[in-house]
């Protein structure tokens, strides 16, 4: 048995078993070769399962270019419009007909300290008459900034011309059970609130929504007027805290000085 036989008799097997073996509970395999013996150390069936990507959706941001302190990058600056915005992709476009660019992604919460967020590369080009192009960046979903900034490394190359910048992130969905009569507030906005754990989450069947689902929109947003703050008094009135031992301090003070005062002893007189 040649390569390319022993080829076909992989592809057939590996046809086989994605077809078959939810239904066996064993399987048996034989390998013919008739010139000689063909030697097996040992065989490993393996089980992949291929999932879409999750389709993302446009952020909508405004890039602006900043005046970079190395000439050899070009450098991109955003505001998040919250500190909770789960950005995970990076597009480019450009009128520029050839590039090579690697790209660095950063986070800031005070736009003074920046943080790593991912890197990469970018471009488009022909080769042998064939034209590559990745205009888009992915990178670990990231939260809790601010400011986002985009350094291009351009070497010395010059900037590409027409820049534009995008962001994308993964949607959520929210679903859940509707009962007959029942009217449904979404409550949103509470940065110490817990990831919940309920059972649908473990037999519901998630994925695109099907028609048996319906898929409802939300209403105008409303304050919550009933709201409490349940953090302590101390950190909702953090100015009373340092009121309060900004005093302290100033009557220790105060009294240390006139205790000095009144034990000094008289100087002694020769």
């Amino acid at each position: 048995m040649d390569a390319a036989e022993r080829g076909q008799l992989f592809v057939f097997a590996e046809n086989f078993l994605d077809h078959h073996i939810e239904r066996l509970r064993t399987i048996a395999l034989g390998i013919a070769d008739q010139p000689a013996q063909f030697p097996v150390n040992g065989i490993n069936v393996l089980n992949e399962e291929a999932y879409q990507g999750a389709q993302t959706r446009n952020v909508a941001v405004a890039f602006a270019e900043e005046k970079s302190t190395d000439p050899t990058e070009s450098t991109y600056r955003t505001t998040l419009a919250s500190l909770n915005q789960p950005i995970s992709e990076l597009q480019i476009a450009t009128d520029a007909a050839e590039f090579y660019r690697a790209v660095r992604i950063s986070g800031s919460s005070d736009g003074q300290e920046w943080s790593y967020w991912g890197s990469g590369v970018v471009y488009r080009y022909q080769q042998r008459g064939t034209s590559r192009e990745l205009l888009r960046l992915e990178f670990p979903e990231s939260t809790g900034n601010k400011f986002l900034r985009v350094e291009v490394i351009n070497g010395d190359d010059q900037a590409l011309a027409n820049l534009h910048l995008a962001l994308s992130a993964v949607p959520r969905t929210l679903t859940f059970k509707q009962a007959a009569g029942q009217q449904y507030r979404l409550l949103y906005g509470n940065e110490k609130a817990a990831t919940p754990q309920y059972d649908l989450g473990h037999y519901f069947d998630s994925g695109p929504p099907k028609p048996v689902y319906r898929v409802l929109a939300l209403g105008p947003e409303e304050g919550t007027a009933n709201y409490r703050d349940p953090r302590p008094f101390t950190e909702r009135h953090p100015e009373l805290l340092w009121s309060a031992l900004g005093a302290a301090i100033l009557l220790i003070g105060l009294t240390a000085i006139k205790a000095l005062r009144s034990t000094g002893a008289p100087a002694a007189r020769v």
